[in-house]
């Protein structure tokens, strides 16, 4: 329990409040519980250690608290960025390579240790064969970067995931220089050229996607498998055997223990070899969080069979907490120890509570299906909060990867270890193992890209995670069965009754335009996907990195309607990867005929669906659901109308969408006003801001600019910002302010920003 105040109270850091204030806390906090505590103490020590013990318990836990919040602010503070004052500028560095660097799509990604002191994030464009070494060193010459925040919901925020790592800055070098090589320490001297040498084998043995794996199997090194398989594993909830941990430990341990048993090593030298070998391999794999609980409850196993004690697996799980905590405290916040702390605990406390439920079965499946079950409802909830998609295809995908596993790993690492002797010794385990990973690898590619009985999830809520844990611990602690009913209909009541408002999220997809319009009754229209003009030289997918996640992280699963405003591929683009995604019901556009090449093609790409394609036009009205409307404004009403039918930016599709309380106005690129309305209470501002969009006729209250960071085009115009200013018009802007969500609930408007309005560029 205190290891839990310790970690609440690093949990504590991140409230908001100065360095300096949660210090002066923290000093606060610890002398009252100390003044607190000695009291008590001097009167029950003669009443026995148990007594005084009990009524130490409130005190000690509170101290434990003020313990892990006064370290994690002192260790914030000491590792505090200094550089910030050169952020944007043109820099030269030098430093050490202090990561065994990686390769992925053309681009070299490694830490480098400055001389100053501070670590960043490097990006080299360069072919693999220009390979870069741990222990390096660099003078770089590079524009000093921050790493990229969340921008969108569903985005990967590198800015907190480097942060963790004491990460603050990043370069994307122009060109470097070698000064030399300096690889002191164990890591570089021994842990990374044993390494080197097992993935060595490991290429010889494995081709392609079959090598990938057993690496992330093995050695935890996931950089090589590619995006496809990775997404498989993910969408069939099974990438956890990607990532090293207690099993992977054990069924490499065991092996080993029963070997060294076989060729009459006593106990105790065999214990004490399990430890040496528990050490050498965690070192190898990196010593990642979940490594490092891993390898600290096997370590702590073997030492009570070592001095022929019980070995208590709660003390030993802290303990692991503890340690990783102690060496970085936001080490807290890092998914990968969430999720390995969970699931252990869970597996500890939860099968043989859960076995009851298979009573029929034989002994060994009857645990390993409680095991499994166990491992799912632990990992279910907190995983939905990093990847939304899950399947309930999942539990039967462990129950089958389970057994497989136990026979796989130890044979991969025979593998591995009799190629470091020779190619031909290690031929026949590889044979097995080979064929091993295809029965793994084939059925859940198949599967993944299949998306059989896969749907998206919102990620649930903090609150209920919390309640949702509590519970599964009441369960094990074998509470009140009422009380464990009443917390579960609370637990379930919101999922089925919820009061849904109309959202409307207006995403940063760079110079273009993209949002999603989510209704009380669940329907979604989707206004463009954003997309970079095929003119500009980038593989960069738009729709595919920001859009699909997006609405992933909604828990959307179907577009009920796709509109495409008009032609311009920085507003269509990213459609292409949102229909290979999602089943759409219907394309509304402004003018099938426009003869923009992509835009034919995904024209082409829609009708192979079958989905219909229609053609709005000014005075036509969408009920959406009851008490929602959309108006089109334009493109006019007749072709004879439209002025020129080659300008797709005046022939955007307009239209207002109205609530009983607001109204929002969606103007694409259409620079000319053609709403014949009074007040708008959401404005997308034409054409990003343009100099040319038209002063509008009516008031308004918030004003949305979809525009890039540092766009060619000088995105929004002073005129433009000056007309909005003049109209009392709040503006957002998502070049500074990343995604803008607005909800409507009855009379009220909230906006939300990915990005802090202090954080702009």
């Amino acid at each position: 329990m205190h290891g839990l105040a310790f970690a609440a109270g690093i949990g504590c850091a991140q409230v908001p409040l100065s360095a300096h204030g949660w210090l002066v806390l923290c000093l606060l906090l610890a002398v009252l519980v100390v003044s607190l505590s000695l009291p008590l103490l001097k009167r029950r020590l003669k009443q026995g250690m148990a007594a005084t013990a009990g009524l130490l318990l409130t005190p000690t836990f509170a101290l434990a608290w003020a313990a892990g919040l006064f370290y994690a602010c002192g260790y914030e503070w000491g590792h505090r960025p200094a550089m910030e004052s050169y952020v944007g500028q043109d820099v030269v560095v030098q430093g050490k390579v202090a990561a065994e660097p990686v390769w992925k799509k053309g681009v070299w990604r490694f830490r480098l240790d400055t001389t100053g002191g501070e670590s960043a994030v490097v990006h080299i464009k360069q072919s693999r064969e220009q390979a870069l070494r741990y222990g390096d060193v660099l003078e770089i010459s590079a524009v000093l970067e921050t790493p990229s925040p969340a921008r969108n919901p569903g985005a990967f925020d590198a800015k907190s995931y480097y942060a963790r790592q004491g990460i603050h800055y990043a370069l994307n070098a122009k060109h470097y220089r070698l000064l030399g090589h300096d690889d002191r320490g164990w890591q570089g001297r021994f842990f990374l050229p044993i390494r080197q040498q097992l993935l060595r084998v490991v290429n010889e043995q494995f081709p392609g996607d079959q090598g990938a794996v057993v690496a992330g199997l093995v050695l935890g090194i996931t950089s090589e498998i590619d995006d496809v398989t990775m997404d498989s594993f993910r969408v069939m909830g099974v990438v956890h055997i990607l990532a090293v941990s207690g099993a992977n430990v054990a069924m490499i341990l065991l092996p080993f223990l029963a070997l060294f048993k076989r060729l009459h090593i006593s106990d105790r030298n065999r214990y004490l070899l399990g430890i040496l070998l528990v050490l050498l391999y965690g070192g190898i794999t990196g010593g990642g969080p979940s490594v490092l609980r891993a390898c600290t409850m096997a370590i702590v196993w073997l030492v009570s069979r070592l001095v022929a004690r019980e070995t208590d697996l709660f003390t030993s799980w802290a303990l692991a907490g503890w340690i990783a905590l102690l060496l970085n405290p936001q080490t807290l916040y890092e998914p990968g120890f969430q999720l390995t702390m969970i699931l252990t605990i869970g597996l500890l406390l939860l099968p043989d509570r859960l076995r009851f439920l298979f009573q029929k079965f034989p002994g060994r499946l009857s645990t390993l299906l409680a095991v499994t079950l166990a491992a799912e409802l632990m990992s279910i909830p907190l995983v939905l909060t990093f990847y939304p998609a899950f399947t309930p295809l999942t539990l039967l995908a462990n129950l089958l990867i389970v057994p497989l596993l136990t026979v796989l790993v130890p044979l991969a690492v025979l593998t591995m270890l009799l190629g470091l002797i020779h190619p031909l010794a290690a031929f026949l385990p590889a044979c097995v193992a080979r064929l091993l990973l295809d029965l793994l690898i084939l059925p859940l590619q198949y599967a993944g890209q299949a998306r059989w009985l896969v749907r998206n999830y919102q990620a649930p809520p903090l609150w209920w995670l919390f309640s949702y844990y509590a519970w599964w611990w009441l369960f094990a602690q074998r509470k009140q069965a009422k009380s464990l009913a009443i917390l579960a209909i609370c637990l379930v009541l919101p999922l089925l009754v919820h009061d849904q408002p109309l959202r409307v999220t207006f995403l940063d997809v760079g110079q273009g335009d993209s949002a999603i319009i989510q209704t009380p009754q669940g329907r979604v229209w989707l206004i463009d996907a954003g997309g970079i003009p095929g003119f500009i030289r980038s593989d960069y997918d738009v729709g595919k990195r920001v859009v699909v996640p997006a609405l992933a992280s909604y828990g959307i699963d179907r577009i009920d309607v796709l509109l495409l405003t008009h032609a311009d591929e920085d507003h269509i683009r990213g459609a292409a990867a949102v229909l290979e995604h999602f089943p759409v019901g219907q394309v509304l556009v402004s003018n099938s005929s426009d003869p923009s090449p992509f835009f034919q093609e995904l024209l082409h790409q829609i009708r192979q669906k079958r989905i219909p394609i229609l053609e709005p036009r000014a005075g036509q009205s969408i009920t959406l659901e009851d008490g929602i409307t959309a108006r089109f404004w334009n493109p006019a009403s007749s072709p004879s109308a439209i002025s020129d039918l080659t300008d797709s930016n005046a022939n955007s599709l307009v239209f207002s969408l109205h609530t009983l309380d607001h109204t929002f106005l969606f103007t694409a690129d259409a620079e000319q006003p053609t709403a014949q309305l009074r007040h708008v209470d959401v404005l997308k501002v034409p054409h990003h801001g343009s100099k040319n969009a038209s002063a509008p006729g009516f008031t308004i209250r918030h004003a949305i600019l979809s525009v890039g960071a540092k766009n060619r085009y000088g995105h929004p115009a002073p005129s433009t910002l000056q007309q909005l200013e003049q109209a009392n018009a709040v503006i957002w802007r998502t070049d500074r302010q990343g995604a803008i969500e607005v909800i409507s609930r009855h009379n009220a408007l909230r906006i939300k920003t990915w990005l802090p309005a202090h954080a702009t560029p």
